[in-house]
C-alpha cells in the first residue's frame, strides 16, 4: 500500500504529464525513490533519467558477508569496549542498538548504567531482558584508542565504522540511536549502508542536533579550527559542557578530543542532498534547554524519511545524554521513549 507521500507524488507526476506532454513518464519506482523537486527536474529536463536515483540490485546475504567479514577480537575490543560491560552479549540476538555518543564523549554513555542513585539505564535493561545487543561506538583518539588519530570528516568516520557494523546487521534486525555529533554519523553511515544494499534498520531514534541539511549560514556555532582556548571554551558552554571540564588537568586531556570531535561537524559537507529519503521511521528528540539546538531545527529530519516520523521534547539541556545530576530524570525520559517504541518493533510480539 502506498504511503501519503507517495500519493502526493503520484498526483504530481499526473499533472507534470499534463503540462509536459512531449516528456515520457517517468519510471514507476520514481514515487517512491524521488522527491518532489527531483520529479519536478525530470519534466523540466526533457526526461533525462541521468543523475537521478535508481533501484539497487538486491545482494544476496551471502555476498554481503563476504565483502564484510566479521571483525578481529581485537578490533571488536576497540570498536565496541562496552560489549562485555553492558551485559548485552547474546549467542542470537533478537536485535542489535547501534549507538553514537556526542563531540567528545565516549560509548560508556550507553553501556554504564552508573550505580545507586545515578542509576539510570532503562535503555540496558530492556537489552538485557530482550535479547538486544548494544554495540555502542568507540571512535578512535580516546580511551584505549587515545594513540590513534582522530578522524577527519564525518564521512570518514562512517565508512570506517560500515566496516565493522556491516557484520552485524545482516542476519539480525536493528534500530540505531545517535545523540548530537552521533546524529550525523548515523546519517553518514545508514548512506553508505543503503548505498551498499545493506539492510536498513527498524527504527532510528535521533536527539538533540539538527538534520544535516540546515545551511551552513543557519549552523547555530563556530568553526573551532585556530580558534584560541577561551573561545573555544565558551563555545563548549554554549553546548552545556560541565564546568570541571576546563580546569586542570582535565582540559589539557579532553580539549584536543572536543576540538577534533567538533570538527566533524562544524566543518561538516552536506554532500546528500539528491539521495532520496530513506524508509523507516525516524524518532527525533529536542532538549527543552538547549541553548543550540531548537525545536524547528530538530524537525527538519523530517525531510529524510517516507515513514512515520516524531519530534519529542526533553525536559533537559544538550547534554542530558550525561544523566548527570538534575539531568538524570531526563536521561531516563529519553530511554524510555526509546524502550517504548522499541517494545513494539514486531520481532518483540
Amino acid at each position: 500500500m502506498s504511503n501519503d507521500a507517495e500519493v502526493r507524488k503520484m498526483n504530481l507526476i499526473d499533472l507534470l504529464i499534463d503540462d509536459y506532454d512531449d516528456v515520457e513518464e517517468p519510471p514507476e519506482y520514481a514515487c517512491k525513490l524521488w522527491s518532489e523537486d527531483q520529479i519536478r527536474q525530470y519534466f523540466e529536463n526533457g526526461g533525462l533519467l541521468q543523475g537521478f536515483p535508481e533501484p539497487k540490485k538486491e545482494i544476496c546475504r551471502e555476498e554481503l558477508k563476504k565483502k564484510f567479514p566479521l571483525p578481529s577480537g581485537d578490533d571488536m575490543k576497540k570498536w565496541f569496549p562496552g560489549l562485555d560491560r553492558s551485559k548485552t552479549k547474546c549467542d542470537i540476538p533478537k536485535m542489535r542498538v547501534v549507538c553514537f555518543t556526542n563531540a567528545g564523549n565516549e560509548e560508556n554513555v550507553f553501556t554504564m548504567e552508573g550505580i545507586g542513585a545515578r542509576r539510570v539505564s532503562t535503555l540496558l535493561d530492556f537489552c538485557r531482558s530482550n535479547q538486544v545487543e548494544m554495540l555502542a561506538v568507540q571512535l578512535p583518539g580516546r580511551s584505549a584508542r587515545k594513540e590513534e588519530p582522530f578522524f577527519k570528516t564525518a564521512q570518514e568516520a562512517a565508512a570506517a565504522t560500515l566496516k565493522m557494523i556491516a557484520p552485524f546487521i545482516i542476519d539480525t534486525p536493528f534500530c540505531v540511536i545517535g545523540h548530537s555529533l552521533g546524529t550525523w554519523l548515523s546519517f553518514e553511515l545508514l548512506s553508505l549502508m543503503r548505498e551498499e544494499g545493506l539492510p536498513m534498520p527498524a527504527q532510528v531514534f535521533l536527539s538533540a542536533f539538527a538534520s544535516p541539511s540546515l545551511s551552513e549560514a543557519e549552523r547555530p556555532w563556530k568553526v573551532n579550527r585556530g580558534m584560541p582556548d577561551a573561545g573555544f571554551m565558551e563555545e563548549c558552554v554554549g553546548w552545556d559542557v560541565n564546568d570541571v571540564v576546563f580546569k586542570e588537568p582535565m582540559w589539557s586531556q579532553y580539549s584536543p578530543m572536543m576540538r577534533a570531535d567538533f570538527s566533524l561537524f562544524d566543518e561538516y559537507e552536506y554532500r546528500r542532498a539528491g539521495d532520496a529519503p530513506f524508509d523507516f521511521p525516524i524518532t527525533t528528540f529536542f532538549a527543552r534547554d538547549d541553548k543550540k539546538i531548537k525545536e524547528l531545527m530538530v524537525q527538519g529530519w523530517k525531510h529524510f524519511t517516507t515513514q512515520a516520523f516524531e519530534c519529542i521534547q526533553i525536559d533537559g539541556h544538550h547534554l542530558y545524554v550525561m544523566g548527570i545530576n538534575e539531568q538524570k530524570d531526563a536521561k531516563i525520559a529519553w530511554y524510555t521513549h526509546i524502550t517504548e517504541r522499541m517494545g513494539k518493533l514486531p520481532f518483540f510480539n
